[in-house]
């Protein structure tokens, strides 16, 4: 529930935006501004005794709010109009433009530098606003721009990656011998890989990423695409992390490699099984782990295992990262890796 004072500052500030929003003509502003000091006139005779002496109080706060509302030349019209209203009615001898001691001549003095002075001071305020606002609206324009552009480039680098992909694949087809087959399959797949890396990650700016964030967002992807009907359950238990943009692409890759891996190849005959990815933080370091429960047994960790396990240690490594792997029950992976924010 909103507390009623913001909602009343709220309505506030949106009233006096729609006043000051308001446009006159120059006739309309100089028409109300006389129709202001002739109210404020109309005020200052009914309490004529109250305020003897001080025949230009009431005027002061109008000159301001006049010099707010509509512009310095408005301001200075209504200066001057005061100051004439205020020694014709109120300055002994009254109905005269006559000032009979000095002490008149000073308070009129003070008055019309003081008036004049806080008119000129909001005048430019007043112009320092109007150059923001028309700034912060340009720089809104730009950044909208920006993000079209972004936008239209993130769709054609999509494109790119999706229309490699598709040639790998045609290629594959083509291909007789089973060992090249494999390779271009697995080349195709890791360029889809890449695209979906680049799609979760082209809107988020270039600075931190919620590395949690991203990966369930990644998890869904494999979900609806790899999983699908079988009987496979993705566990997932990751931390919320912000870490730079280009270390989330490489755990990105990282997560994907070993995702794949164990969805195609931990699971022969459609058998059930679990798959869990776990992200947390220790110290200054991630410790990211995938774990399955299927029929995979642990091979020893180097570059020459075969392209998956040999891509991930590669990435790791890439990461000045460490990776540990195990397969007494199933397969898993843990890599440690510092945390990079830059």
């Amino acid at each position: 529930m909103k507390d009623p004072t913001i909602n009343g500052k709220q309505s506030m500030e949106a009233f006096v935006n729609r006043f000051l929003a308001i446009r006159l003509s120059g006739p309309q502003r100089y028409a109300l501004a006389t129709l202001l000091v002739g109210t404020v006139t109309g005020v200052r005779l009914l309490l004529a005794d109250t305020l003897m002496g001080y025949p230009y109080l009431l005027y002061f706060p109008l000159v301001i709010l006049c010099g707010l509302v509509f512009d310095y030349g408005t301001s200075l019209y209504i200066t001057f109009l005061s100051a004439f209203l205020a020694i014709f009615l109120f300055v002994e001898p009254r109905y005269q433009l006559a000032l009979a001691t000095s002490s008149d001549t000073v308070a009129l003095v003070l008055f019309l530098v003081s008036a004049l002075a806080v008119s000129a001071i909001i005048e430019v305020l007043r112009l320092a606003s109007e150059r923001l606002q028309a700034a912060h609206v340009e720089t809104r324009q730009a950044l909208a721009e920006r993000d079209l552009l972004l936008r239209e480039l993130s769709h054609r680098v999509q494109n790119d990656f999706q229309a490699i992909s598709n040639l790998l694949q045609i290629q594959a087809i083509q291909v007789a011998h089973p060992g090249a087959k494999e390779a271009l399959q697995a080349a195709a797949d890791r360029v889809g890989i890449l695209g979906r890396v680049h799609a979760h990650l082209t809107h988020r700016g270039h600075g931190t990423v919620n590395l949690g964030a991203f990966l369930r967002e990644l998890a869904a992807d494999f979900q609806a695409a790899l999983i699908g009907s079988r009987l496979i359950r993705l566990e997932l238990d990751v931390e919320e992390i912000a870490v730079s943009q280009s270390q989330a692409v490489h755990i990105g890759l990282v997560v994907n490699e070993l995702l794949t891996n164990a969805i195609k190849y931990a699971f022969p005959n459609n058998r059930l099984g679990r798959v869990a990815l776990t992200l947390a933080r220790e110290n200054d370091h991630l410790l990211l782990q995938v774990a399955d429960d299927g029929v995979g047994a642990a091979p020893e960790v180097s570059e020459t295992t075969g392209l998956g396990t040999g891509l991930v240690l590669s990435l790791v490594r890439l990461l000045d990262g460490t990776l540990e792997v195990e397969g007494d029950d199933g397969m898993s992976y843990t890599a440690r890796i510092p945390i990079h924010r830059a």
